[in-house]
């Protein structure tokens, strides 16, 4: 009974203390950024021991550290969002900076000099400035996608996984940097969900899903960053060689919203293709519905929130097979052949027929009673055995050494 109650109690503290503790106890992992900067004064001289606080604007979410003696702050494991940051120092008047963006897997550096002054005297700067872009902590190349470019991008999967062949140095099959397609590593929200069933320079996608993509289907509507990492890839995934792909899902905030959407294509909105045109194949019936709708928001204000988001996928669709049909030629049991000076010579296999290229007598060798010229039968076992490989039954004692070679 005690033991019951110990473990709970145990569980109740590992909840709430991973609800207060500031995400910075942790390093920089596949799902959050990296914010760091200099503290100087206006001779550009350090300031050590200034007090840095980084405030996420949609949650109130605060994380607060110190610069070292070389006037150095680091924030290493940042939530991707908008963020407030506030330098403060003795002698020296705060600066705020009231937008600053936070992307996954990208640094922002943010230098600051210090204005002399008191500080009840606030200094406000209205965003980083541009050189926060310049990534000075990793020589990984990649471009994040996010905002309101997800939503105005076109898509025709509606899949966050289908972003990535808008990024530079990615094929139309989901090769990256030329890398096989099998190598590509996805990340949502910090874990793995990359397939382990590729091997063969193949990905096997979710239904309704762009090849390649993760095991899980993930909505564009349920997504707030994307990344992809072309080219020099660090251990932060640990897995292949090839891209780095990581997504981060929408998160709950201080203010409830939410979205309803529906995607609709079917084969009235689309054209028939060539090759059905061609063959007078009618147009075949195919639908994909995709419909859903995320919710947001706050249940315990500035500590707790949630997200949720529902997809619903309706598929129809329709199977072309190829196949190979025999001609009326063939069902016959009529093969023809195409010598080398171009002419079509026929060869028919049916029992009985009698032809003139096989010496007056049926071309099946199960039939010949040793009748045949020598000259008959090297061209048909040249044309018939060597060139279609036919297997034959070789059991006739009257045939001659060259048949029983052949066979």
């Amino acid at each position: 009974m005690w033991g019951k109650r110990l473990i709970l109690s145990g569980c109740v503290l590992v909840i709430c203390l991973r609800m207060f503790a500031p995400g910075a106890l942790f390093g920089q992992s596949a799902s959050t950024g990296l914010v760091t900067g200099v503290v100087s004064d206006p001779s550009g001289a350090v300031i050590p021991g200034a007090t840095v606080t980084l405030q996420q604007r949609g949650t109130s979410a605060t994380q607060t550290a110190h610069t070292d003696s070389e006037g150095r702050y680091v924030f290493p494991a940042v939530n991707p969002a908008d963020y407030t940051l506030t330098i403060a120092a003795q002698g020296f008047a705060t600066t705020v900076i009231n937008e600053l963006k936070v992307e996954v897997q990208k640094s922002s550096t943010v230098n600051m000099s210090l204005r002399i002054g008191e500080a009840a005297q606030t200094v406000n700067v209205s965003e980083a400035s541009a050189g926060a872009e310049l990534q000075t902590t990793t020589a990984t190349v990649g471009e994040v996608l996010g905002g309101a470019a997800l939503d105005a991008l076109p898509v025709y999967t509606r899949s966050a996984s289908a972003l990535m062949f808008y990024q530079p140095a990615v094929s139309p099959t989901g090769q990256i940097a030329g890398a096989r397609d099998e190598q590509i590593t996805f990340s949502l929200d910090g874990g793995d969900v990359t397939s382990d069933l590729e091997g063969n320079n193949g990905y096997a996608a979710p239904p309704g899903e762009p090849t390649p993509s993760p095991v899980l289907p993930v909505p564009i509507e349920s997504t707030q960053e994307f990344q992809v990492a072309t080219t020099n890839p660090n251990a932060t995934f640990a897995r292949s060689s090839g891209g780095q792909v990581s997504m981060l899902t929408k998160a709950g905030t201080n203010t409830l919203h939410g979205t309803a959407y529906e995607f609709h294509n079917d084969d009235g909105l689309n054209a028939n293709t060539w090759t059905n045109d061609r063959l007078l194949i009618h147009k075949p019936h195919g639908v994909d519905n995709r419909f859903g709708g995320a919710l947001g928001g706050p249940i315990w204000k500035n500590k707790l929130f949630f997200f949720a988001n529902y997809e619903g996928r309706r598929f129809y669709d329709d199977s072309s097979f190829n196949t190979v049909i025999p001609t009326a030629t063939l069902r016959a049991g009529i093969l023809q052949f195409r010598d080398s000076s171009g002419a079509v010579d026929p060869f028919s296999f049916q029992p009985g027929n009698i032809t003139t290229a096989c010496g007056g007598v049926s071309c099946d060798p199960r039939n010949s009673d040793g009748a045949v010229s020598h000259e008959g039968k090297q061209r048909v076992s040249r044309r018939w055995i060597e060139h279609n490989r036919l297997h034959l039954q070789c059991t006739d004692a009257g045939l001659t050494g060259y048949w029983r070679a052949a066979c």
